[in-house]
């Protein structure tokens, strides 16, 4: 059985893994970049993202954070003027194809890593605070921008299936959170 059989198996609970998989070894991961701009490269340091919104890298953390006050959105009710997010089709797919192309699917996982979830790009798009308030401020508002920004990232996950063709798509949270809690005490042994 090689790393993708078993952690199929172990993923399904059927109980025919022979042990844990590590993420490190089971799995074949593309950060595209080029393409999910959630923010500027580490190499990059400072920058603006897909979204207009401005990163300032930190050397201590090895990151970056979105810059208090650089939001493009000032007025959630007003979010359909000052934002705009990028079209799928227009972003640059090529590095992240030629990353996918690179894959063992026979005997490995593939999976895209993409680290923001809709709330990270509201309070990116218009702060924390902001954010925070627009839920109980502006509830009709802060609904349409929650779903304009959830309707992007299913074009995206639309665009990606078709462009880099993710074979078995799990993600960390899926093999760490989901797995491990229920699985078997036989699988603890190899």
């Amino acid at each position: 059985m090689n790393e993708r059989e078993n952690a199929l198996h172990l993923i399904m609970h059927d109980e025919k893994a022979q042990w844990i998989p590590s993420f490190a070894v089971c799995l074949e991961m593309v950060i595209p970049t080029d393409v999910i701009r959630e923010r500027p490269a580490m190499d990059e340091g400072n920058g603006y993202d897909y979204f207009e919104c401005w990163w300032e890298f930190d050397p201590m953390i090895m990151g970056a954070s979105p810059l208090p006050g650089r939001q493009p959105c000032n007025d959630i009710t007003k979010w359909k003027k000052q934002v705009s997010f990028p079209n799928p089709e227009n972003l640059d797919w090529i590095r992240a194809e030629e990353q996918a192309a690179q894959f063992d699917r026979e005997n490995k996982h593939s999976m895209i890593f993409w680290e923001s979830c809709p709330w990270e790009r509201l309070h990116a798009l218009i702060g924390f605070q902001e954010a925070l308030e627009a839920l109980y401020e502006e509830p009709e508002a802060f609904k349409e921008l929650m779903q304009a920004i959830t309707d992007f990232k299913v074009a995206m996950v639309s665009k990606i299936k078709n462009t880099i063709i993710l074979i078995s798509p799990v993600s960390s949270t899926t093999l760490v959170t989901k797995t491990l809690p229920s699985c078997p005490i036989k699988c603890f042994r190899k």
